[in-house]
């Protein structure tokens, strides 16, 4: 077995930079999405198409996804606040440019659709070093605090960002939006500056772990997660839930709210899902840990969810958004305990990659489930569409629970680096 190096600093400290590195991250999340917001706005002012709006979209996404793959193989390798240092200086870099870019007529759509695609390829590299805040600065017995302040700002940040950042665009304009953005980022920098430098955080790595390829670190991580038979099952699970969640989202919430009152009812839809997202990832942190009930609490607590989801399109719209909340309260806990139980139990080497691959494979799927729930509500209607969902989550979540009779044996054993 190689030999492990272990460095960690005191539990207060570690937690300190914890907290300190959230305050700084937390306006940077909520005001990324006025970039998008700004784009997307300033296109069609200018009079450009509906398809270079959608590009706007898509191919920061895409970019993105690059970028989540790249920040897990870097984070593995490196300080995850130092590599959240020069992800912000670089962003910061890309951003004034595209505020320049703005201010100049004879800059063309084109040359602006590619300066946010870069800034989405940046950006990804920041989501596994911040997901790898939780095992590098805190101890096991608070990953699920760690994950708790992840997923509440996660979720208050998707709520209110877009929300803002219309209001900042037709209020102020496009420079203002990406000013905010620019604002955040120099915050950020040097927030990080100053932890890079004075904390030190928590390393496991196998002898050369550091000087692995980037091909060769991102397959290792893939094999790692085919060979685990619990991580494998929880991805599974989690790919599922990313198709019927992003189409419930996008598509189904929004067949919801149409004969309700329209956009209007569907950002309070959204608002009573998020409020509820936050308040179960808020109590899922008070907890300690469930330690080798946490694969059976998550499955429970997506079993939960679904006759909930069943009986949203039949009940009236108070009873709706009361449910919603619930469905999110449940879901934001369940998410918390999962990455917990992922975190203690992977390999602290791998912590980066396996979580830019769970992230990854998340937004990689959403679109498959947008697209594909728009043909199912034209085809079965919206009272099936949901009735199809919760069908779905029961299921699997009943399959992951048997299937884990089989393997919670392997999960007895302590994994660690070498094995």
């Amino acid at each position: 077995m190689p030999e492990l190096h272990m460095s960690r600093p005191q539990s207060f400290r570690s937690e300190s930079a914890f907290r300190i590195a959230w305050v700084a991250l937390a306006p940077l999340r909520a005001t990324t999405p006025f970039q998008t917001v700004a784009v997307s706005f300033w296109l069609i002012d200018r009079g450009g198409s509906f398809t270079q709006v959608g590009l706007a979209v898509a191919l920061p996404t895409f970019a993105a996804l690059v970028g989540i793959v790249l920040g897990g193989w870097l984070t593995d390798r490196s300080n995850p606040l130092r590599l959240l240092l020069w992800q912000n200086i670089v962003a910061l870099c890309i951003a004034l440019t595209l505020l320049l870019s703005g201010r100049m007529e004879q800059y063309s759509e084109v040359a602006v659709i590619a300066t946010i695609s870069v800034y989405g390829l940046v950006n990804g590299l920041s989501g596994p070093a911040a997901r790898a805040l939780t095992p590098r600065l805190l101890d096991e017995s608070r990953y699920n605090f760690g994950n708790s302040v992840y997923s509440s700002i996660t979720n208050l940040a998707t709520i209110i960002g877009p929300l803002f950042g219309g209001v900042v665009y037709s209020s102020a304009g496009f420079e203002w939006c990406i000013l905010a953005n620019i604002g955040a980022l120099l915050f950020g920098a040097i927030i990080m500056f100053v932890l890079s430098v004075r904390t030190r955080t928590s390393r496991v790595l196998a002898d050369g772990a550091g000087e692995v390829g980037f091909i060769a670190g991102v397959t290792a991580a893939l094999k790692f997660a085919v060979a685990t038979r619990w991580l494998l099952v929880l991805m599974g699970v989690d790919a599922v839930i990313d198709v019927v969640t992003a189409g419930l989202f996008q598509t189904g919430f929004r067949a919801l709210s149409a004969p309700l009152g329209g956009s209007a009812v569907f950002g309070v839809v959204m608002a009573a899902y998020g409020i509820g997202a936050i308040a179960g990832a808020w109590a899922a942190g008070q907890s300690r840990g469930w330690g080798l009930k946490a694969f059976a609490v998550v499955m429970v607590a997506n079993i939960g969810q679904a006759p909930l989801i069943a009986v949203l399109p039949i009940v009236d719209v108070g009873p709706m958004l009361f449910m919603l909340v619930w469905v999110g309260a449940l879901n934001g806990y369940a998410n918390v305990v999962y990455m917990s139980f992922v975190f203690s139990r992977i390999p602290a080497s791998m912590a980066g990659r396996v979580s830019s691959l769970l992230m990854a494979a998340s937004l990689s799927l959403q679109p498959v489930g947008i697209a594909c729930f728009g043909a199912i509500v034209d085809v079965i209607g919206v009272v099936n569409l949901f009735l199809v969902c919760a069908g779905v989550l029961l299921v699997v979540s009943v399959v992951a629970l048997v299937l884990w009779r089989g393997i919670k044996s392997q999960l007895r054993l302590e994994v660690t680096d070498g094995q």
